[in-house]
């Protein structure tokens, strides 16, 4: 809990990047905030070709999305490939 009374998520990423989120009680994104080396991180994994892609604002705004699944997907299915 933040001082607002909100859920407070932090999620882990490579190299200290992270993204941390501030919930409702009904699990909507309220606030959310990417960590500075976040950009930086995302287009040096691109030009070593870890990532086929440069980062955009549109998806950074999509990082303030959330979505609920019944159990943990397997983020290399084809059918999750328009998320």
């Amino acid at each position: 809990m933040d001082p607002h009374n909100r859920i407070l998520v932090e999620t882990a990423a490579p190299e200290s990047s992270a993204i941390v989120y501030h919930l409702d009680f009904n699990l909507n994104v309220v606030e959310f905030h990417i960590s500075d080396n976040c950009a930086a991180v995302h287009e040096r994994y691109y030009r070593q070709h870890l990532l086929d892609h440069p980062l955009s604002a549109a998806e950074t705004a999509l990082l303030g999305k959330v979505a609920a699944f019944n159990a943990a997907p397997d983020g290399n299915s084809p059918e999750l490939s328009w998320f």
